[in-house]
C-alpha cells in the first residue's frame, strides 16, 4: 500500500483498500496452473499506489460519490502499472523488487511475459465494464506507455540524448498513467470539457515531477532507503534528466568520458565512482529545484481562471507534499 505519509490519504484510505481487493479479485481466476501464484507474487511487491490516490482524490474533488465505478477504474489503472512492471523486470533481468522475488526470476521469461499480458488484458476488461470512454482512455495510456518504453530502449547508452527527448519519454512512460488516473477520476465523477482537460494537464505535470525525482533517487539514494538497487539506470544506459543535467556541470563533465568508455556493461567500480560523485549538494539542490518547479506547475493548474466552484486544495498541495516526503530518501 501507500508508504508516503500524505495528508490526503486518510480521506481515501478505505477506498484504497477496496482498490487493492478489486485488483486481486480481477487478477485472479486463471484456469492455468501456476498463473495465479505468479500474479500474486507480482502484486506482493506493493508500491505507493500514487495513480489510485490521484484517481480517488480527483473523483472526490469533482463531487463523485462512492458508486464503485471509481474503484474498478482505479484497479484497472493499477493492473496496467503492475503488468508493465512485470515486463520491466524481465527486460532489466531484475531478480527482486521491494524485497520480493520477481516473476521472471522464479517462473522464467515466458511466464513473466504472460503474467504481464494477463494483467493488461484484465485491466482492459475492467475499464470496459465501467464505460467505453474509460476503456478508451486507459487503452490510449497503454499505447503511450509502450511507445515511451520503446523510446527509452532506442535511446539506451546515447550520451547525445537531449533533455527534451528524455522528458518526452517520461510523458509517455510515466505521465500517461498519472494523466489517466486523473482523467478517469473525473470521468467517474461525471465531469467533462475543461475540467477533464485540467485534470489531464495536472496529471501530466505531476507525473513529470514524480519521475524526475524518482530518477534522481536512483542516483543519490541507497538500496536500504529505496528498497531496490540504486544505479540501475546507469547500468542499463538510461540517461535520465538528472544525469543529463549533471553532465552539463563543469565539475562533473568527466562522467561523460567514464560512461563512454564503459560501453554497454560498465564495471561496478565505474558505476560506484559516478554515484559517489553525484552526491554533491549543488547538483542535488539544483535538481530538486527543477522538480519543485514541475510540481508547482501541476499545482498551478487549479489556480487557472476557469477552475472555480470546487475545493481544489488537496490536489493543489499534493505534488509538493509528495516531493517533500521523497526528499527524505536522498543520501548526501
Amino acid at each position: 500500500m501507500v508508504t508516503a505519509p500524505l495528508s490526503a490519504l486518510p480521506a481515501v484510505q478505505d477506498r484504497l483498500e477496496l482498490v487493492d481487493a478489486e485488483v486481486h479479485r480481477l487478477a485472479a481466476g486463471s484456469a492455468v496452473a501456476g498463473m495465479d501464484a505468479a500474479v500474486r507474487q507480482l502484486l506482493a511487491t506493493g508500491g505507493k499506489r500514487m495513480r489510485s490516490v490521484l484517481l480517488l482524490i480527483t473523483h472526490r474533488t469533482f463531487g463523485g460519490g462512492p458508486s464503485g465505478a471509481e474503484i474498478t477504474a482505479a484497479a484497472a489503472v493499477e493492473m496496467v502499472h503492475a503488468g508493465s512492471l512485470a515486463h520491466d523486470d524481465l527486460m532489466d533481468a531484475a531478480t527482486e523488487r521491494r524485497g520480493v522475488r520477481t516473476v521472471n526470476a522464479d517462473y522464467g521469461t515466458s511466464m513473466a511475459v504472460m503474467v504481464g499480458d494477463r494483467l493488461l488484458a484484465r485491466a482492459g476488461q475492467a475499464a470496459l465494464s465501467v464505460s467505453p470512454q474509460v476503456a478508451g482512455e486507459l487503452i490510449q495510456s497503454l499505447v503511450e506507455l509502450i511507445e515511451g518504453q520503446v523510446m527509452e530502449m532506442t535511446d539506451a547508452y546515447d550520451l547525445g540524448r537531449t533533455e527534451e527527448r528524455a522528458m518526452r519519454s517520461i510523458s509517455l512512460k510515466t505521465g500517461t498513467l498519472f494523466r489517466s488516473g486523473c482523467v478517469l477520476g473525473g470521468l467517474t465523477a461525471g465531469v467533462d470539457g475543461e475540467d477533464l482537460d485540467r485534470a489531464r494537464r495536472y496529471g501530466d505535470r505531476f507525473g513529470a515531477a514524480f519521475q524526475v525525482l524518482d530518477d534522481l533517487l536512483d542516483l543519490v539514494s541507497t538500496t536500504e532507503l529505496l528498497g531496490k538497487p540504486v544505479g540501475n539506470d546507469l547500468r542499463q544506459g538510461t540517461y535520465t534528466v538528472p544525469l543529463l543535467r549533471a553532465l552539463r556541470r563543469p565539475e562533473l563533465a568527466w562522467i561523460r568520458d567514464v560512461l563512454a568508455g564503459g560501453g554497454r556493461e560498465p564495471a561496478d567500480g565505474q558505476v560506484e565512482k559516478v554515484l559517489a560523485a553525484l552526491k554533491q549538494d549543488a547538483f542535488i539542490d539544483e535538481t530538486l529545484d527543477h522538480v519543485r518547479e514541475l510540481a508547482g506547475q501541476a499545482a498551478a493548474v487549479w489556480d487557472e481562471p476557469g477552475a472555480t466552484g470546487r475545493d481544489y486544495s488537496v490536489l493543489r498541495k499534493l505534488p509538493l507534499e509528495y516531493v517533500s516526503w521523497a526528499e527524505t530518501l536522498i543520501s548526501r
